[in-house]
């Protein structure tokens, strides 16, 4: 008896968090026109050269990473150009400051770039399977297009065969520093592992790193291609992101359409975006080959749907995000983000963000007054009067195109398994349903979904009779 109670009191405490999180969200919305300030800039619309790759200071080729400096610069790893762009605020061209321009003895294919807190610039070396980094100094040059002399120092990897061993880099994709004073802890995400020796991981260099010491494994590891699928393993990993306090660290698990959240001492991942079981999809709980990732102050998961043509939102512990950004669509509107990778929030919370479709970087500032985009067709759902006696109506908001349209309600439990389902048509913009749970189930938490095609909303209630 006393067993039991222990477990309601910790439903309890379990759905008041959930409900708790989701009444004092705030969220970080974005203006939806972005300003393109990178790539082939002040082109008409309609010119053959908008979104053409190009090895000039006002092109780009294949923008991936990228990270801003606490003055508004922004940094562009541009991979098939070999080099890192430096695009000063306002400029219509952009400044090489690291490798040369088709010239891979310097770099060849970076993926990703981060700033420590002293300004050095560290470079995601993927071909050359490193980690190299650029005194603040040597970047610091001028306005315009420059044959970057700046020589990097080798910071971790460099290795020409690829291993498991934790002192290698192999094919980096992700990079992020923790950037404070005396604790500018280096993360590098390995995605490619073509070899099959399991290095679908992220490693952690410390401060007091030396090249050649072994880095500590805090995400994935063991995995490559053709193994399953599981809290412990990752798939292509490529952005990450670092929450400085709590080192909590989330990884954009490309090949598993979902973002996952390794906490120390970094055992297990727990999914905080998109499908634990991997699935991709177009609704608002799902995603499909996210590439870049950022956490807000607000503990809000910013994920870039590079396939989906959009930029989601997932409040903590939410089921379901929010499109903060782009239509859905790919296109080169100004409220339009095609393929987006590479991602970052700047301290005033504007979202820079890279897209390699159409070879070009834009902005989308801080709007707090925003409204989101929900991109499913299905935009709430109801309990009431009282879900917890288990009888109770379920109703849900839908746009137009679902009337008429068969719904279905589904009851999980918290093992995902499938306890009840109803149908119903919607109409006049709603879908409602009365539902008994019946006697014979067990109190808990319970999950309700409804689904219509590729469109789905869910709520939660404890059952307590």
């Amino acid at each position: 008896m006393r067993t039991q109670s222990l477990l309601t009191l910790l439903f309890i405490v379990l759905i008041c968090g959930y409900a708790s999180q989701h009444a004092s969200a705030q969220y970080t919305w974005f203006n939806q026109n972005g300003i393109q300030f990178a790539g082939n800039i002040g082109l008409n619309p309609g010119s053959q050269e908008l979104g053409h790759p190009g090895p000039s200071d006002t092109a780009l080729n294949f923008p991936y990473g990228l990270c801003v400096d606490g003055s508004g610069n922004v940094y562009i790893a541009d991979f098939f150009n070999d080099r890192v762009q430096k695009w000063h605020v306002g400029d219509a061209y952009g400044t090489t400051v690291a490798g040369v321009t088709g010239d891979s003895t310097h770099l060849n294919h970076p993926t990703a770039v981060a700033l420590d807190h002293n300004g050095n610039l560290f470079v995601a070396d993927r071909n050359n399977n490193r980690i190299v980094k650029y005194t603040a100094a040597s970047i610091n040059v001028s306005n315009g297009q420059t044959a970057s002399t700046a020589s990097p120092t080798l910071f971790a990897g460099g290795y020409a065969t690829l291993t498991a061993q934790k002192n290698h880099v192999n094919a980096p994709t992700g990079l992020f520093i923790t950037a404070g004073a005396n604790d500018d802890t280096v993360y590098v995400a390995e995605g490619n592992d073509n070899t099959n020796i399991g290095v679908f991981r992220v490693l952690a260099f410390p401060p007091n790193y030396v090249v050649g010491d072994s880095g500590i494994l805090v995400a994935g590891g063991g995995h490559y291609h053709g193994q399953g699928i599981s809290a412990t393993t990752l798939n292509e990993p490529l952005g990450i992101f670092v929450d400085k306090t709590t080192r909590d660290v989330y990884v954009a698990d490309y090949g598993y359409a979902r973002v996952q959240k390794w906490a120390p001492p970094y055992v297990t991942g727990v999914t905080v975006a998109g499908s634990s079981l991997g699935a991709p999809g177009s609704n608002d709980s799902l995603l499909n080959c996210p590439s870049g990732v950022w956490v807000d102050a607000n503990g809000n998961v910013i994920v870039t749907d590079y396939l989906n043509s959009r930029i989601m939102e997932w409040a903590p512990g939410a089921l379901a995000g929010s499109r903060v950004v782009g239509t859905g669509l790919p296109g080169i509107a100004v409220n339009q983000i095609s393929a987006p990778y590479g991602i970052c929030l700047d301290a005033n919370k504007n979202l820079f963000v890279t897209d390699p479709s159409y070879q070009l970087a834009k902005e989308f500032t801080y709007s707090p007054t925003s409204v989101p985009v929900l991109n499913s067709a299905i935009t709430k759902v109801e309990l009431y009067p009282n879900p917890n006696s288990g009888s109770f109506t379920v109703s849900g908001n839908v746009n137009a195109s679902l009337n008429g349209k068969q719904v279905y309600i589904i009851v999980l439990d918290m093992n995902a398994k499938v306890v009840l389902s109803e149908k119903a048509i919607a109409q006049n913009g709603n879908v409602s349903k009365h539902i008994d749970m019946g006697k014979e189930l067990p109190n808990g938490v319970y999950q309700v979904q409804l689904v219509s095609g590729n469109n789905s909303a869910n709520s939660k209630f404890q059952l307590m009779r």
